[in-house]
C-alpha cells in the first residue's frame, strides 16, 4: 500500500528525509506526519519548499499509521483533566486490555464488565470519563477537593503603627 506525505523541507534535503522515512520503516513502523516533522525540525531540515513523499509500506503498517494519527488529532483537540481513579474489581484474569491490547495480568473490571490495565484506564478517564468499548460512564473516586490558600494577615489599618514590634 501506499502512503502519501508532505513536509516542507530545505530545497536540496529531499534524499535526507527520504532516507529518514526509510529508516524508520525498516524499523518496523512509520512514524506519524508530526512525528517526521519534529525530526526535521530537530535536524535543521525543514523549511520553504513543498515536497511530496510516496511510500510503500505493508497494509497493516499503513492502517497503523492511520490510527495513530486519526487518535494522535483526537487528542490534539481535547484538554486533560485532573488525574483521577476509576472505580472497579481487581482481576488476573488473562484477558487484553483493551486500550493497549497487551495481556498484563493485574486489571480491573469496570462495572460494564469491560476490563484494563488500571494506568490505562485511569488515564483514559482523565480525556473522556466513559468506558472505551461500550461508553457506559465510569465510576471514579471522588477526589478531595483542591486545598484552600490560608488566610493572609490583614495590615494593622488603626493608626496605632507605632505598636509595632522592634527588635
Amino acid at each position: 500500500m501506499w502512503v502519501f506525505r508532505r513536509h516542507l523541507i530545505k530545497r536540496g534535503t529531499y534524499t535526507s528525509v527520504k532516507k529518514i522515512y526509510i529508516a524508520k520503516i525498516e524499523e518496523g513502523h512509520l512514524p506519524t506526519k508530526s512525528a517526521i516533522d519534529e525530526l526535521l525540525h530537530e535536524q535543521g531540515l525543514i523549511g520553504t519548499v513543498h515536497a511530496n513523499f510516496s511510500i510503500e509500506v505493508d497494509l497493516e503498517v499503513a492502517e497503523a499509521a492511520a490510527r495513530e494519527e486519526s487518535m494522535e488529532s483526537y487528542y490534539d483537540d481535547m484538554k486533560a483533566g485532573a488525574p483521577v481513579q476509576c472505580i472497579g474489581r481487581r482481576t488476573r484474569k488473562n484477558h487484553k486490555c483493551a486500550i493497549c491490547m497487551r495481556r498484563k495480568k493485574t486489571k480491573i473490571r469496570l462495572r460494564c464488565r469491560h476490563v484494563f490495565h488500571r494506568k490505562c484506564i485511569d488515564e483514559w478517564a482523565r480525556w473522556k470519563p466513559v468506558c472505551p468499548v461500550c461508553k457506559d460512564a465510569l465510576e471514579l473516586k471522588p477526589q478531595p477537593p483542591p486545598p484552600t490558600a490560608p488566610p493572609t494577615a490583614q495590615p494593622d489599618t488603626e493608626d496605632n503603627s507605632a505598636s509595632a514590634l522592634s527588635i
